[in-house]
């Protein structure tokens, strides 16, 4: 193979594709992709929201070293030194600088000769985030407009119903979902697509193409033709801005509930679509046959299983977890592999079907040897901010743990028997908590060690700049 294609689909959860057991017919165009392919049934997220999940999915580290290589170094580590001490909810805006950190699989290839290219509308990935520096060409929608409005947007969710009805009355005047959830599958497709035929003109390198597609994600403004695969009757837009006001205030009934998730599977339905039109241009301009694709979802979505609606609250349990990961197009032909897998893996593994050796700085590894059955994952690990505490999970085919550092919080469930994660067996299964915080406590420790390192490297370059500065060389 020579070129890569991945695909991220914002706010994704696994147990809503047909081809990992849902019961409605979602994703007909990803099960076959899935049958054909490799089809991962325990794909685990590094973390609960975009914008930790991306940034390890590019860059195979996990949210912890994010936290402590964009700033704010030295309170992070004194946090973690003292387990009782909870890392202060004034941290988490130390996310929004991560961006511009991390070796990242496109600077990657790009050191081996590729041309890297990226394209989605969400402005969590945006350049007013610092990202996309590493790709050759980004692509990512965002007008200093839509910046500034996105900005106000961050300022006001701390009111949350204040911006919830901001966001009703925005839908029901201009009748449309893009200022808060990004273009169309479609429209980004075209893009990909016109980029595509330039590259083809000179072809003098081979590509590494990174898409995230937003439609899933709320406020779940499907096309009708898409929801009639779900309802007998399409609700209109007046229907549909109703509901989301009643989500943001947590007052859904039963019956809205379940409009709610048809929006919801119609929005999959549609990017599934959207993903067999996208692959089907690829073999008509004769490029597909080079290009393996790797399909996964930053995160999932709640539906009020553990008293929210979304994403975004630092929650670590299934349903937001729990995401889809399916290689189609690569020489690995009708696999399933059931045992837990991290999406930490996907870059180092992008890099084994190419042919190269992944960095050092990469945490994760290739699941090729998985795939051939040479090595048996048997956890992985998720991490999030809850109310400023760190939160770690370890997942298991049969078994979840999650552990709140600095908190008396711990947590365990049976999945094969509690697949709704309700039943806490901390107390009544101490052996195996046990068992599962050592490996928790070692994933830390092991991201302390790094830590370690990374301060004393920042220290030295901050002594140099200074020295620079005082010799008047800067």
């Amino acid at each position: 193979m020579k070129n890569a294609i991945l695909i991220t689909i914002d706010a994704l959860r696994a147990d809503h594709l047909s081809c990992l057991g849902y019961y409605r017919k979602t994703t007909p165009n990803l099960d076959l992709l899935a049958k054909n392919g490799v089809l991962f049934t325990n794909a685990i997220s590094v973390g609960s929201e975009t914008v930790t999940s991306v940034q390890s999915i590019l860059a195979s580290n996990y949210p912890l070293e994010h936290f402590v290589m964009s700033g704010g170094i030295e309170k992070f580590y004194a946090a973690l030194q003292n387990s009782e001490r909870a890392i202060p909810k004034s941290e988490k805006a130390i996310v929004l600088e991560i961006y511009r950190h991390g070796n990242r699989i496109a600077k990657v290839l790009e050191d081996y000769g590729y041309t890297t290219a990226a394209f989605h509308s969400n402005p969590l990935l945006s350049w007013y985030y610092n990202f996309g520096t590493e790709f050759d060409h980004f692509d990512d929608f965002i007008t200093p407009n839509v910046a500034r409005k996105y900005k106000i947007r961050k300022k006001l969710q701390k009111y949350g119903k204040l911006l919830n009805f901001i966001r009703y009355m925005y839908y029901k005047i201009h009748r449309t979902n893009e200022a808060f959830v990004g273009k169309r599958a479609e429209t980004i497709n075209k893009k990909v697509i016109s980029w595509l035929k330039e590259w083809l003109k000179e072809n003098k390198s081979n590509f590494f193409i990174w898409i995230h597609y937003m439609d899933v994600h709320d406020p779940y403004m499907p096309l009708k033709e898409f929801q009639s695969y779900f309802r007998s009757k399409p609700l209109n837009n007046s229907k549909i801005q109703n509901l989301v006001f009643k989500r943001g205030s947590n007052k859904l009934s039963k019956s809205d509930l379940e409009d709610l998730i048809d929006l919801y599977d119609a929005e999959i339905r549609y990017v599934d679509h959207a993903i067999k039109s996208l692959l089907d241009e690829l073999s008509e301009m004769g490029i597909l046959d080079d290009t393996f694709v790797i399909i996964t979802a930053d995160h999932g979505e709640e539906f009020g299983e553990h008293g929210n609606f979304g994403h975004g609250y630092g929650k670590l349990y299934d349903e937001i977890i729990h995401v889809p990961l399916i290689i189609c197009n690569s020489p690995y032909k009708n696999v399933k592999v059931d045992n837990p897998v991290s999406l930490v893996d996907i870059a180092p593994t992008i890099l084994d079907l190419l042919d190269i050796p992944a960095p050092r700085s990469f945490q994760g590894e290739s699941l090729i040897p998985v795939i051939k059955g040479e090595r048996t994952p048997l956890g992985a690990v998720s991490e999030s901010l809850l109310k400023g505490t760190f939160v770690v999970a370890y997942r298991t085919r049969e078994w979840k743990y999650i552990f709140y550092e600095g908190d008396n919080r711990r947590e365990l469930y049976n999945i094969e028997s509690d697949a709704s994660e309700v039943k806490n067996l901390y107390g009544s299964e101490s052996e195996k908590a046990r068992e599962f915080e050592l490996k928790i406590k070692e994933h830390i420790l092991k991201n302390k060690t790094r830590i370690k390192g990374i301060v004393g490297e920042k220290e030295i370059i901050r002594g140099k700049i200074e020295t620079l500065k005082r010799i008047g060389k800067i």
